[in-house]
Parts: structure tokens; sequence; C-alpha cells
């Protein structure tokens, strides 16, 4: 067990009066948060415990500036913290931790202000603190680095400039001291020393210098011109890729044995050299050569036994003859099974040179023809082209006899990983479904069952709406059935099928779809047993094990999920297992009442106990490499989720970071969950927000935000930042607004009337349950679905002063045949299928189209509206955010659209998100809460002066219009 007390955060025995005074003082003092304070806040990132137990680190990074990396010891409760550190990586032995210092916030700020040269821009440095002697050793002016996950060696490079060498031997100054004595330097030496005189020359490479070092025993091993490398993950053996480039490119491949720094073996040179790559046990090296001189290379596969130091060239040769006009791509890495059965590689035609270009710009056509037989339209194809180029056809070699395996094809994918156990991996193909994927949703596939030792496929579920799991063996296939809502199991052996869930009546196995028209999702099969006699599916509310042999189902948590409304979900503490276990399982609850979190060890005969229940939400769980730890981060809406550490009994908690304690000095938001009926009777929850200071003698503005369903945020943790498109409710509480976040339940064909029914009766509710709103000041807000939803109801009510609406469609018929230009797909899937929830085509419905399209009703708007669409908006097409403005332009109505250029569906430049940070809470101080008018929204900012003049500045005694 590792050693720390239960931490305390407040004091026990304060006396009343005390206490008062204090609150009153807390409350006077109290500062708003608006943009000015976003800087001040942090957030932790990257927690992380070595695999002894010993030490934990985790950075607190503010918005803008310079963060600290922390380093804490879990025996003597010592906390180190380093400025600008970052990237911690712990060796595998518990001996030091490495991590970079970067240069300063302010000082690469100034380099890019000032335009200086990026080359000239300062580097990072590597920083290796030693545990044992409590020392720090720092190398500067690295480019990268990294810590061997099995071993104890650094690796790390630095720039090299181009240098005067001996023609065919680089020597380093740590082998010229240490003048070790090895049989093949002594020869390349003897030879050098016969030729009488140095013979030197320009050498240039485009390298870098790598490091090898082991800070404990002090030893520093490197090599120059190296652009790639890798030790093998039992840390003896190092390979390297050194380029040198005197009349052409040259590569050399070279293997050294870590223990003497000897070079064990050089690989003939050649024009390229990639994907090297060793086996588990570093028995077997594997890499990729090219020999051609021209751009476009066509690469061979070697095969190479590090014991008897001989190599094999495994394509592209065979036999037959066949693979002749193969290459293998230089896009996937060629790996070895972890039981040394196979080598796993990719193979592609061989690729043409290309023809030199006659043509001159001007005289090339540029033409992109979208054919109504493509399987894919062209801005799928174009978004998809780079990784459409980097395809290639997987294909296994067999170690024992030499055989060459083709695995998948243009239209068959397969995904293999190093830990593949028997014989069959699984394939998928959606060829036959491409067209319909483009209305369809889920979309379809034909899943098959490869045989790894011949590449036969066995075709195991047709028009799969939702795809199975195979058992890692290959014989057990366990899918789902969206027909009947049930579960079912194939032995692939024996060419039978039953059905699992069919044993137990009135369990729900699919979830919620709200109201969108499709095939409901299934909660999802979650594993097999070691000996793959069981396999686990999860229901809404437990987990249940089917027996394979004996065709029983069980629920091993015992129905307890559903009898207390909390839903037991199955989880795996490594995303690498292979089957589901005792040991490296357990099951985490979320209660639908509390919406807190619960916490269970995998079930056995027993009934199930939680370890630990909290009304937080949570946040992070990581278990230690032994079991003995946990890492655990948990929120509430006023505690951020600090970290802590945690005995796996749950018993003792620690937390060890502290990343806001200046929350202590701003006005902040309290949150309760209430419910009402819609006016249809609809059943429904929301989360009410309210100023920490709330005054139950005033009256507030409020303002209501939606999307889909937010009852299980209510535990979420708002960190003060510029927004990429939302309002943040601790934010406006915290200046002295009610937010009111309402779920909105939908019925297929109507969502506008659904929003009308949810929202509505929502802020009914609210004006009765809390008569502290103000109903002539109330506005709405909303992103993306909830834009169009903000676009929709001002169509239907008045009642809201202000509203504003983020990347809204405005006209469901020309969105329907719109792109989402981020991948490039027709948009006609979203309104038959999911969240536009229409259900059928314009042509059949198109009554529904015209009910659910703001741009039709817009002479009923009589609410401002602010706007935000921009121009590289990936998902919505921002033509429907200037229908939707040059409508309400055109009748009169008092809109505003901001076009952040270049920019996405939700902002990503920092920029861009203060500034509509801002604007967005002028908009609305201005016409819910008494605040004057900022410039832009009287004057607006005329393209003469765009960049020049934000116009943030306010106009008093400007009454809102």
């Amino acid at each position: 067990m590792f050693n720390f007390t239960l931490h305390s955060y407040r004091m026990k025995n304060i006396i009343s009066w005390i206490f008062v005074l204090t609150i009153t003082s807390h409350f006077a003092q109290q500062q708003v948060i608006d943009h000015n304070a976003y800087n001040s806040w942090k957030k932790l990132d990257y927690p992380q415990v070595n695999q002894l137990n010993e030490y934990v680190s985790y950075e607190i990074n503010p918005h803008r500036g310079d963060g600290y990396l922390y380093i804490y010891n879990v025996l003597t409760e010592k906390l180190d913290s380093f400025v600008r550190g970052k990237d911690a990586q712990f060796a595998p032995f518990g001996d030091f931790v490495a991590f970079k210092i970067v240069p300063g916030f302010d000082t690469l700020r100034n380099c890019e202000l000032n335009k200086v040269d990026k080359k000239k821009w300062p580097k990072d440095t590597l920083a290796i603190y030693l545990f044992k002697s409590d020392s720090l050793i720092k190398i500067p002016n690295i480019k990268s680095f990294r810590v061997e996950k099995e071993n104890n060696w650094i690796s790390y490079t630095t720039e090299e400039q181009e240098e005067t060498v001996k023609k065919g031997l680089v020597e380093t100054k740590t082998e010229k001291k240490k003048k070790c004595k090895r049989k093949q330097k002594a020869a390349e030496e003897k030879t050098l020393a016969a030729k009488g005189k140095e013979e030197k020359s320009k050498v240039k490479s485009d390298g870098n210098t790598l490091h090898l070092y082991q800070p404990v025993m002090n030893y520093h091993f490197q090599r120059k011109h190296i652009t790639d490398y890798q030790i093998s993950k039992d840390g003896s053996m190092l390979a390297t890729v050194a380029h040198q480039k005197v009349k052409t490119d040259t590569f050399t491949l070279s293997l050294y044995t870590l223990k003497d720094s000897a070079l064990y073996y050089t690989f003939p040179q050649s024009t390229s050299v990639k994907g090297i790559n060793f086996s588990k046990d570093t028995k077997y090296f594997a890499y990729l050569t090219s020999s051609d001189t021209t751009k476009t290379k066509a690469y061979f596969l070697q095969h190479f036994s590090v014991d008897e130091k001989k190599e094999r060239a495994l394509l592209p040769s065979s036999a037959d003859g066949s693979m002749q006009e193969k290459s293998i791509s230089e896009n996937r890495k060629p790996f070895y099974s972890d039981d040394k059965r196979f080598l796993f590689f990719g193979v592609i035609d061989r690729p043409e040179e290309e023809k030199k270009d006659t043509l001159l710009a001007s005289e090339k056509v540029e033409l992109d023809l979208w054919h109504y037989q493509d399987k894919r339209i062209q801005p799928q194809q174009l978004v998809e082209l780079k990784k459409d180029q980097k395809k290639s056809d997987l294909y296994a070699y067999l170690l024992d006899n030499g055989r060459l395996i083709p695995l998948s094809n243009d239209t068959l994918s397969v995904q293999v990983k190093e830990n593949v156990l028997g014989n069959f991996v699984t394939a998928y193909s959606n060829e036959s479904y491409v067209i319909e994927a483009q209305w369809e949703s889920p979309n379809k596939e034909d899943v098959y069952r490869i045989s790894l030792e011949n590449g036969t496929s066995e075709l195991i579920h047709q028009a799969a709406l939702f795809t199975g799991s195979m058992s890692p063996k290959g014989r057990w296939y366990t899918y789902f059935d969206p027909k009947d809502q049930q579960y079912y199991v194939k032995d692939l052996d024996n060419k039978s099928k039953r059905c699992i869930s069919c044993l137990v009546k009135k369990v729900v196995w699919v979830a919620d779809m709200n109201g969108m028209p499709m095939s409901a999702y299934p909660f999802g099969i979650k594993g097999y047993d070691e000996d793959e006699r069981t396999v686990y599916i999860q229901s809404h509310y437990d987990v249940w094990s089917y027996d394979l042999s004996a065709q029983s189902l069980t629920c091993i948590t015992k129905q307890q999920g559903e009898k207390s409304n909390i839903r037991l979900e199955l989880k795996m503490w490594s995303s690498d297992s292979i089957y589901v276990s005792e040991k490296n399982s357990y099951i985490e609850g979320f209660n639908e009442k509390t919406k807190g979190w619960h916490f269970y060890n995998f079930p056995t005969s027993a009934d199930l106990q939680p370890l630990y229940t909290s009304d937080h939400k949570l946040n992070y769980l990581h278990r230690s490499k032994d079991g003995k730890m946990l890492l655990m981060r948990e929120m509430s809406l006023t505690d951020y989720p600090d970290l802590q550490l945690v005995s796996r009994d749950f018993k003792i908690r620690k937390t060890v970071s502290t990343t806001n304690p200046q929350q202590n000095n701003y006005n902040w938001a309290k949150v309760e969950l209430i419910q009402w009926k819609s006016y249809k009777g609809v059943q429904l929850e929301g989360l009410l927000y309210k100023p920490e200071n709330f005054d139950p003698t005033k009256k507030y503005p409020m303002l209501v935000y939606y999307y889909e369903l937010h009852n299980e945020d209510l535990h979420n943790h708002y960190v003060p930042k510029p927004t990429a498109s939302i309002i943040y409710p601790t934010e406006y509480a915290s200046a002295g607004y009610i937010v009111f976040i309402p779920d909105v339940r939908y019925q297929a064909g109507h969502p506008a009337k659904s929003a009308y029914d949810c929202i509505m009766s929502g802020t009914d509710y609210v004006l009765k349950y809390c008569p502290q709103v103000d109903s002539t000041r109330m506005g709405l807000q909303g992103q993306s679905w909830g834009g169009y939803q903000t676009a929709q109801l001002i169509t239907m009510t008045n009642r809201y002063a202000a509203a504003m609406a983020g990347a809204p469609v405005a006209n469901m018929f020309s969105a329907y045949g719109g792109i989402r230009w981020g991948s490039g797909i027709n948009r006609q899937f979203q309104y038959e299928h999911t969240q536009s929830r229409i259900g059928k085509t314009i042509w059949e419905a198109p009554e529904l189209y015209v009910e659910n399209s703001p741009l039709f009703h817009l002479p009923k708007v009589k609410t401002p509206l602010m706007i935000m669409h921009n121009d590289k908006d990936g998902a919505v097409p921002w033509y429907q955010g200037i229908e939707l403005y040059t409508g309400l332009r055109r009748l009169g109505k008092p809109c505003w659209l901001l076009n952040y250029n270049d920019d996405d569906h939700n902002l990503t430049k920092n920029a861009n998100k203060m500034d509509l940070s801002i604007r967005m809470r002028q908009f609305f101080d201005y016409y819910l809460n008494g605040q004057p008018a900022p410039l832009w929204l009287t004057e607006g900012i005329p393209a003469t002066v765009k960049g020049k003049e934000m116009r943030y500045e306010t106009i008093k005694n400007e009454s809102p219009k």
C-alpha cells in the first residue's frame, strides 16, 4: 500500500459568527468572470504514475503563458515543480524522469512578432531528473526525445551543421575518448592509414545527430546524419538509418549492440530506407529499401535474422511471378506478431515514374467531374485523396514456411495488431453500399473471417448495420440484429447460429435515439473470456455473460443497475487487453437520479457492492501497472477536476494538485436539476444555473441554451475560457444571469415543434419555479443544431428579447442537397435518418421541410438575432447563415452576421474565440442586462477598417431596439 494520509480541505470547528463574517466579506469582494479572467485560468494535463508507484507527474498550463510540470513523490509527499516543463516520460525502472523545457511564451511571441527566422528561434532543452541523487541534468538545443518503455535508454536528437568528415568513417568524440578497440573499427582505421592521406569532402545530410544516453550509468552514445532509428524492446540493439549526400542520396542502415556500442551489421547502401522494425524478442528485423534514383520509388521488404545475420527479400518476387508488378507500401510500417508467426506489411501496385510536365500552368485544365455513378461524390474523393493514395493491401509473411498471404484488397479492409491470436482476423467491406451511404444511416458493411494461413475469406455477416465481434481465436462471432433487437452468436466452425438475448424478456439492449428515425444502436459486445467460453454483452443498465457451451445467459450485475436506475458498464483497464477478466476489468456506474458515478470491482458470485460512490462526474481514471494505485479526477460545477491518488479499495484518497485557487476570488455559479412535463406531457429534465451570490429579492435576466440532452452534465465543471461557439453557464451566472439548459425530446418529422414544446414549457416552468427571472429579459443561444433551433424558435415566438445562432441551417431544402465540406459527404443522410430527424426525402414530404425551415417563416421574427457562420465551416455550409442573414435583412429585421475568415464550424483560432466571447457578451448585456451598446452593434465594421478597428467601445444612453 502506498503511503499517504487523507487530505482535508476545510477546518471543522470555525466559530459561527466568524464564518458569517467571512462569507459576507467573500461575496462583497468577488470578481465577475469575463474575458479579462481567461488568461489566469489553468488546466491540468497529462497525469501519469511511474511503474513503481513512487512518482506522479502532471502539467498545469494557463490559457496563455508559461506552465509548470509537477513531480510528486508518493512516499515523501514532496512536490517539485519545473517551469515550462513538458511531456514528462518516466524511466521503466524508476530511476529518473525526462522532460523537455520549452522556451518562454513571451520569448517565442517576440520572435514571431519580430519575424525572426524560425531556424534561429530558441530550441527546447532536455531535462533529466535523477530521483536517487535529487539532481537535474540539462541538455540544450534538442529536437526530439523519448524514454524507451522497456529499458532505461533515453534517445534524443540534435541538429547538425554541414561539416567536413573522413570519407567512409564518422567518429564521435565519445568513442575517441574511450578508444574502443573493436576489430571492425581497427580494420577501418588501418585501411584509412594505408591511404597515407585523409581524403576529405563536404558531406550534406537531411539527418540529425542521434544521442543515446543512460543517465544512471552516465553512458553516452551518438551517431550522426540519422533520419530514423529504433531501439529493440529489450534494449539490446539499435538500428539507425544514416543519410549522406555528396553527389547522390545514399542511406546506410546499421545495427549496433548497445551493451558495448559495437557495430553489429551494416546493410548494403540504397537510395531510401524506411519502416525499420524489430520483432518483440529482437530475433528478427524488417525494413523497406529502394535502389530507385527517381522521386517515385518502388520498395522491397527485407526480412533479417539477427542471430544468423541472414536477410531475405520478400517482395516484389515470388515463385509464380504474380508479385512482379507489385511494390511494398512505404506508408504501412511492417511489423511482426508477438508470437513470431507472421510479418505483416502493405503491398501496392508498382508505382510509375511521373512523366515530365510539358504544359504551363495557364495551359492546364482544372476540373472536377461529378458523375452520377460515382460511388463517392467528388468532394468526398478530394477530401480522402491523400488517404486513398496511402492505402495498401495487407499481406502476411509466414515465418515458418515462407508463404506470402494476401489478406485485404481495394474493397476489403483488415486491421491486425501485434498481439494477434489464432489463425483468423476480421475484415470489412462497404463496397456494395457506398452510394446509399450518402443517405442511409447507419452504414452497412459485409463482415468476413480471413484465414492467416491461406488468405481465404468467409462471409460471416452480410449487410450488417452494426458489426459484431469475432472471438480472438476466430471460432465465435457475436452480433446484434436490429430487426428484432436481439443478440446472436454464430459458431463459425460448425456453421450454427443461436439467439443469446432471447433467453430474457423486457431487457433494453439499445440506446435512446431521441427521435432519430434510424435503427437504434446496441450498447455493445464487451468481449470474451480467456477460454473463449463466455461472451460479455451490455444492456442499458447491466452487464450479462453468455456461456457458449452451456448456452445460458446470466446477469453478472444481478440486474442491480435496472433496479436502482444506475447504468452499470463493463470497462477495461487497458485498451490493449485481448480478453475480459477479473484482473483487467471493472464496473463503472452512472446514477440517473443524482448524475453521480459509482465504482465496482469486476463482479464475482457475490452481490455487486460499490467501492466508491460520488456526487461528482468522473473525468479520468487510470490504474497503475501493478494495480495498487489509481489516478482519479472527478469534478462538479464548483470543484475543478484536480488529480487524486486513490488506493485500490478507495478507502484512501489524496488530492495532489491545486490548479485554480483563484476561483475563490470570483462570483461562481450554483446549479439545480429541475423536472417538468412539456405541453405534450413529455417528462423532461433541465439544469438551472444561478449566480453564487443569488439574491432572492432581485430580478435577473435569463439565457436559455440547448443542444439535445444535457441532464447528465449536472456535475460538469466549466473553466473560464474563450468560447468556440457557445455560452458557458459559469461565466454568465457570474455576470448576473440565470442560465437554463433544458433537455429537448424530439418527435421524428417535427424537430421544430419538438424544440418549441420542450424549451417553451421549460421556460414557463422556470418562471414559476424561480420568480426572480425577469420574463422581459430572456434570451436564446445555440450552436449548430442548437443554432438551427434558435433560428427556428424566433419564428415561432416573440417572448425572447435577443437570440444568438451559431452555424444555423436556415433552409432545409438547400441544406439537404448540400455538402459537409469537412468530410466531403452529402447531407441527405442527416435529414432522413439522424439529427435533423425529418425521416423522409424532400420529394416525399416537402411540407415537413417547409415546416422546419426558418427561412420560410422569417416575416414573423421580431427578436434581434446575432449569427455566426464561418467560411470554412466543415459541417454546415456557411451559405445557410447567409440565407438567414439576407432574408432577415431584406425584411428589415435587426440581425448581424459574424464570419470569422478561414475558421471552422466551431472556432479554432484563439483570437477569434476571444473576439466572439466579447461580442456575444456585449450583445446579451445590451439587450438583456441594460448595458450600453458597443459601437460594432450600432454602426458595424466597414470593410475599409477591417482588422484595424474592433469597435468594442460602448455608447452610453443607447436603448435596445
